[in-house]
């Protein structure tokens, strides 16, 4: 597999104005460490294409809490399949991790949900819907609620819509899309075609939802309906899943009276195939058109081509659903009076014809399932807003709005720059490493963990070589110099990695940052120093680790002596930690270079520059290397 090191969170305020404290940050992986030990499957999460479960790619392990600058970054490690069988690897241990969820659900709610449901839930299968455990049956809602779907109902129009006022007058509101009947302690979701894929254990489109529901509350003269999801009923609480992705609005002539009629067809490149699985989307406008009323109206389609590769496969993979729109504007009032977003899918050879011809002569060949409707006149601007929800993950659209591919993007990217720097003095990481992957022992070692190196067919993790100071009071722990070390000339060290396998008091520690940190002033060091200490806690092996300027990283471990305890998670201290860290609130780093300095098990190492030499081994007697070394390779230095 393909590997690199990414950021999977910061506490910055994000785009969705949302923040996550560092200390949250750090439960989470806390949280993740420990359930994953107690199940006993593996550690980490699936990787996915736009958040669509269907679509796994990788998978991700969080590795810790980057410091630096004035930010905290989540860092994790993701692994992306090159192979077929690495995919599947993926996907099995995704299916893993969502049964042991699953059976997890049923073993703390299954029970009641069903004895409150009683015989209707006869023959429903458990199903995990979002964060809530459900019950999976046909029409299994529809018999509770036949009011919300019968065509007959006063709340249901004749394509199965029901009335979102209704919905809202009759049920609490627990997320967009998710509808909470009070009385009988249930949930109520938006049809499953509001999903990725249209598969149910991908989250509803909330960005679309929460639209609607914003022009029911501040238009109450529109007519909005939408379609639930006939078969699927949760049992509460139920959280709305947290996705963090960027769209933009269209900046778009809102005089649609000027636009010129015709189809229009945008096609994806292979980037906006592969992130936003679209072959092409179409939009079509007609010629206004004299209704008995007096009125002139537009008729406006456009329709979502899904790649080939990119089934719906929550409803099977030969199945393509494509999204479609249809919206009226009225000329006199400026206004869209009328719009409504469907699904029109399409089963294997039916879906190559569709490919080959344009929206104005496809024809309606498709199993067509209408989501939502909205009736009465609506800005142009909201219309625009909430068409660009319904195709979320579609970049093609806001590029057809504006007329100008990628320049809204950029002119965003702009408003969010801040004073980048290519180094800061000081980085710290507390970096998680699970229990079974670094087994318990008595005392104190001193560990490398950079990268291996092969040296005459023999594997070596070599120690750098410290300055004098250093490298005695390392030597008065364990005599690290018995092994392999590599002086690179270039004043940059990576001091030993100090593993406490028997535990370690905090007195102790403070002592262990109060002494080295008097050694490193000593020592006249030329670049920047690193060092790590490791502890275990919980599930976990905790690794603190400090990389800069030898003066800062010798003040912080000063300043760390009383707030880093190894007796309690550091989600309890981190907060404390990174205000020391981050103090100087220095520029942070370039987006691009923040984690460059992390390596094995998530630890800060420094980069080392070789100008043209590759530095001076030092091999002990005692070392297989020895004898080789001793007989001439330029470079070392067998003593």
């Amino acid at each position: 597999m393909d590997t690199m090191i990414a950021t999977a969170n910061t506490d910055s305020v994000n785009r969705s104005n949302m923040v996550f404290p560092a200390d949250a940050l750090a439960k989470s992986i806390e949280r993740h460490i420990n359930e994953k030990t107690a199940e006993g499957i593996e550690f980490g999460m699936v990787s996915l294409v736009s958040h669509d479960h269907m679509r796994p790619i990788g998978w991700n392990i969080p590795l810790g809490l980057h410091l630096s600058g004035t930010i905290a970054r989540q860092a994790t490690l993701i692994q992306i399949a090159e192979t077929t069988e690495e995919l599947k690897s993926i996907a099995a241990a995704a299916h893993r991790a969502e049964g042991a969820r699953l059976l997890e659900l049923i073993a703390e709610r299954g029970d009641t949900f069903r004895q409150r449901l009683g015989a209707l839930a006869d023959g429903a299968d458990y199903q995990s819907v979002g964060t809530a455990l459900a019950l999976d049956a046909p029409g299994l809602v529809a018999k509770l609620y036949p009011d919300l779907f019968d065509e007959a109902s006063a709340y249901v129009d004749k394509d199965g819509l029901v009335s979102l006022a209704e919905l809202v007058s009759r049920f609490e509101i627990t997320a967009p899309g998710i509808f909470k009947d009070r009385e009988r302690n249930v949930l109520v979701y938006a049809h499953q075609y509001f999903r990725r894929s249209l598969a149910p254990m991908n989250t509803l489109n909330d960005t679309l939802l929460e639209q609607l529901l914003a022009l029911h509350q501040f238009n109450p003269g529109l007519d909005i309906r939408l379609k639930l999801d006939p078969d699927r009923l949760g049992d509460p609480p139920a959280y709305g899943a947290i996705e963090l992705e960027h769209w933009w609005g269209p900046v778009f002539e809102d005089d649609i009276a000027q636009i010129n009629s015709g189809v229009t067809k945008h096609a994806a490149d292979s980037a906006t195939k592969l992130y936003c699985g679209v072959e092409f989307t179409e939009f079509w406008w007609k010629e206004a058109e004299a209704r008995p009323d007096g009125t002139h109206v537009r008729t406006f389609e456009m329709e979502e081509l899904p790649d080939l590769n990119v089934p719906s496969a929550g409803v099977g993979t030969d199945y393509f659903g494509a999204r479609y729109l249809h919206a009226e504007y009225t000329e006199g009032i400026s206004a869209i009076t009328h719009f409504d977003g469907a699904i029109r899918g399409y089963r294997g050879e039916k879906y190559l014809t569709r490919q080959h011809a344009d929206i104005k002569s496809a024809g309606k060949h498709a199993e067509y399932t209408k989501l939502f409707r909205i009736d009465g006149p609506v800005p142009v601007d909201d219309w625009k807003r909430v068409t660009c929800a319904y195709f979320r993950n579609n970049n093609l659209v806001p590029e057809y709005f504006s007329g100008k591919p990628g320049e809204m993007q950029a002119a965003d990217e702009k408003t969010q720059q801040l004073d980048r720097a290519s180094s800061v003095p000081i980085e710290g990481m507390i970096a998680y490493i699970p229990a079974v992957h670094l087994p318990s022992f008595d005392g104190l070692v001193l560990r490398s963990f950079e990268q291996s190196i092969k040296l005459l067919e023999l594997a070596i993790q070599p120690f750098d070589v410290p300055p004098p100071h250093t490298a005695a009071w390392f030597k008065a722990y364990s005599d690290f110099e018995e092994n392999v070390q590599i002086d690179y000339l270039d004043g940059n060290v990576n001091l030993p990695s100090m593993v406490f396998g028997g535990g370690i008091s905090k007195q102790e520690l403070d002592k262990t940052f109060q002494d080295l940190a008097a050694v490193i002033c000593k020592d006249n060091y030329a670049a920047k120093v690193a060092c790590s200490f490791l502890w275990r806690c919980e599930e976990y092996w905790v690794a603190l680790s400090l990389l800069g300027d030898a003066s800062k990283v010798a003040s912080m471990l000063q300043r760390s002596i009383g707030i880093v305890d190894p007796a309690l998670p550091p989600s309890t201290w981190i907060a404390a930690w990174k205000d020391i860290v981050c103090a100087d609130r220095s520029p942070d780093l370039e987006a691009g270079r923040a984690l460059r300095n992390l390596r094995n098990w998530g630890l800060l190492s420094c980069s080392h520059r070789l100008n043209g030499h590759v530095g001076q081994f030092r091999v002990p007697r005692t070392h297989p290397l020895f004898g080789p070394m001793s007989k001439g390779i330029p470079g070392a230095d067998a003593s």
